[in-house]
């Protein structure tokens, strides 16, 4: 399994909900019992531990694509375009921000920084086959990326932390996917069950069994909620190639996706952190991405 995350710390966690908690505020909630925001492009970390990247990325580039009017698909990414948002960029800022150093990439990293970069630095251009080039994750910034960034820089750009547990959790969760400018990634323990599960095992619902303990944490999109035997399920879209996949509620198929319980969004032992990025009308505007 290559993941990449660290759990955000208590105090971290502490702050985040005396400062920015998310309470729904201007987000409509969800008035039917199926939500599912657009997947964009399929992205594959490997072999970078740049899962936290990864997950808002995906995130991000859906919000664009359906601003654009975009459909989900269930294809790679595209060769090069400045409209989509590169998740090595996002890694890099948020181990600056967490150690002041991009050269250790191997130790991991918080979801929290990656949040606060977004917010507050802006992003990169997606660079063609940025996962696999070594260089491009440690490099300094150069003034071209700088530019960039600061030209995407949204001041309306806000950042939250959902602090709720169990049903409520999940509560918020589905009112902050009603949004479609929110970007709403989660982080868990990972099991040996959950790298087993295969395109082939698309009625899969991952529960305990797959995620928990403490062997190694993995950030995700969360992407949608649906139901299934009258209990909701959420969806969620990965950055492994090749695991995973399932069918969306209107019957699309969609690789390196998963549905997941309840259970395994609410319980904090399960999955130990989740952020919403709320992007800004200048996140969006196509116009304001071109290079």
């Amino acid at each position: 399994m290559i993941t990449g995350c660290l759990p955000d710390t208590d105090r971290q966690r502490e702050q985040d909900a005396s400062e920015c908690p998310y309470t729904g505020a201007g987000d409509p909630g969800a008035k039917d019992t199926t939500v599912v925001q657009t997947v964009a492009w399929l992205r594959s970390q490997s072999p970078n531990p740049s899962c936290v990247g990864h997950a808002f990325a995906h995130g991000m580039d859906g919000a664009i694509a359906r601003h654009l009017g975009l459909p989900s698909r269930d294809t790679p990414m595209p060769p090069g375009d400045a409209l989509w948002v590169s998740a090595v960029s996002l890694w890099r800022e948020a181990r600056r921000r967490q150690t002041g150093s991009m050269e250790e990439i191997d130790k991991g990293t918080r979801l929290y920084h990656c949040a606060e970069g977004i917010a507050k630095r802006g992003w990169d251009p997606y660079v063609p086959g940025e996962e696999r080039d070594k260089g491009e994750a440690s490099k300094q910034d150069d003034i071209v990326d700088e530019l960039f960034a600061h030209d995407t820089r949204d001041p309306d750009c806000k950042r939250y932390r959902i602090t709720g547990r169990g049903a409520d959790r999940v509560d918020q969760i589905v009112q902050a996917l009603s949004n479609p400018r929110n970007v709403v990634v989660g982080a868990w323990f990972l099991r040996d069950a959950f790298s087993a599960i295969q395109p082939d095992d698309f009625a899969t619902i991952v529960t305990d069994e797959h995620v928990g303990g403490r062997d190694s944490s993995h950030a995700m999109r969360i992407f949608g909620v649906t139901q299934v035997d009258g209990k909701r399920v959420l969806l969620v879209q990965n950055s492994w190639r090749k695991r995973g996949g399932i069918y969306l509620p209107d019957g699309t198929w969609m690789r390196q996706c998963y549905r997941f319980s309840e259970e395994a969004i609410g319980d904090t032992k399960l999955m130990h952190d989740a952020h919403v990025i709320r992007l800004g009308t200048k996140s969006l505007e196509p116009a304001r991405l071109e290079t």
